[in-house]
């Protein structure tokens, strides 16, 4: 199952601890002897001075050491269980002369990923790491269970050692370094002088790309330029338009005032367009007589308007033609009798019989003797088309 690196953190308790060894523990140093673990799942802050969650058990260091060089404590501790036990916090525990502190920490947040496991009824061995870099490593012991197998013992040591391999240590400055010869097949490690060698002989190559780079940066500065020059071409053909543009819409006369305007219109298409003149007057026919007309053009429902008088009082029912006649229809014809023809009686006019040719004028007067007399003069309209 996955685990979580396991980081260690020092405690404030635990610095403490280790800053007044000196003066308040045992040999003056704080002794580090047990290592316990919980099932506490948190970041680490700092400041604890205990687990979250603990077991009970408690399990001692089989080996390990304190290095002043590399500011870290390597042990190694020995964890056993009769039951499995997935583990989330674990702590480095001073001895019960620094008051059992809580020296060093290490937990996690993740609630189904822990930092290791102890499998029930087999003895587990970790090898782990604290950092101490503003802790004396003369004020810490770490104490090694003296019942600790002998090999775990000693594999502690070796890990813990500045220089477990002396063997190949080749200078006094707490560094190894080994010889590595030139590299012959794709595998090999490769030596300083060869990447010395590799970085001279590309010396050459780096300066013929800066020249490359020059020469593209100097094409695209001239590309640059030759495209500000075309747009403000452009731009000073666009302002010379603007003020043609500028120039005939001042030559217009403004249409305020006693103003007017004349536009050219074109011919009707479209309900929604102007109409011209000429093509208002087209086809509008008319006679301004007594007997008169006025035929619309087309556009305008080509309607027919007639007007006339009616001077025959020679008989009741006078026929009086259309002059023109109505193509279709006549809609209506209006009479209106002559009162000063006949002063001082009533008249009486009805329309009837009207086709698109003529109508009968149907006409009395009623005199204040009673008698009525025929014929009536009066004047008429008519709407058709």
């Amino acid at each position: 199952m996955p685990v979580t690196p396991i980081i260690f953190r020092t405690t404030q308790a635990g610095r403490d601890a280790a800053a007044n060894a000196i003066n308040n523990l045992p040999n003056g140093k704080l002794s580090l002897t047990t290592v316990k673990i919980g099932s506490g799942k948190y970041p680490p802050p700092g400041n604890e001075t205990a687990l979250q969650n603990p077991y009970a058990d408690e399990f001692s260091i089989g080996g390990g050491g304190v290095q002043a060089g590399s500011g870290q404590i390597r042990f190694t501790p020995i964890m056993n269980s009769t039951a499995r036990i997935e583990v989330f916090e674990i702590g480095l525990f001073g001895d019960a002369a620094s008051g059992n502190v809580l020296f060093a920490i290490a937990s996690t947040p993740s609630a189904t990923v822990p930092l290791c496991v102890i499998e029930a009824n087999i003895e587990t061995i970790f090898s782990m790491n604290v950092g101490f870099e503003d802790i004396d490593a003369g004020s810490i012991d770490l104490v090694v269970d003296v019942n600790a197998p002998l090999a775990l013992s000693l594999m502690g040591t070796h890990v813990a050692a500045a220089h477990p391999h002396s063997q190949y240590k080749r200078t006094n400055d707490n560094s190894e370094r080994l010889k590595v010869a030139n590299a012959v097949d794709a595998d090999e490690a490769v030596s300083k002088a060869q990447l010395d060698a590799l970085a001279g002989s590309s010396g050459g190559s780096s300066s013929n790309l800066q020249a490359q780079i020059d020469a593209e940066e100097a094409a695209r500065i001239a590309a640059d330029n030759n495209l500000q020059q075309q747009i403000d071409a452009e731009e000073a053909a666009r302002i010379a338009a603007d003020n043609n543009l500028q120039a005939q819409i001042n030559g217009k006369a403004d249409l305020a005032g006693n103003a007017f305007q004349q536009f050219n219109v074109g011919p009707v298409t479209l309900a929604s367009h102007a109409v011209p003149f000429g093509q208002m007057v087209i086809g509008t026919v008319y006679s301004n007589a007594a007997n008169g007309y006025l035929k619309l053009p087309n556009w305008l429902g080509g309607f027919i308007l007639q007007w006339g008088i009616n001077d025959d009082d020679s008989s009741a029912e006078v026929t009086v033609n259309f002059d023109p006649p109505f193509s279709s229809l006549c809609f209506v014809v209006l009479p209106i009798g002559d009162a000063y023809y006949n002063t001082g009686a009533a008249e009486l006019v009805n329309i009837t019989s009207i086709t698109k040719t003529s109508f009968l004028w149907c006409g009395a007067i009623s005199p204040a003797t009673g008698t009525i007399p025929a014929g009536v003069k009066g004047r008429w309209f008519a709407i058709g088309y």
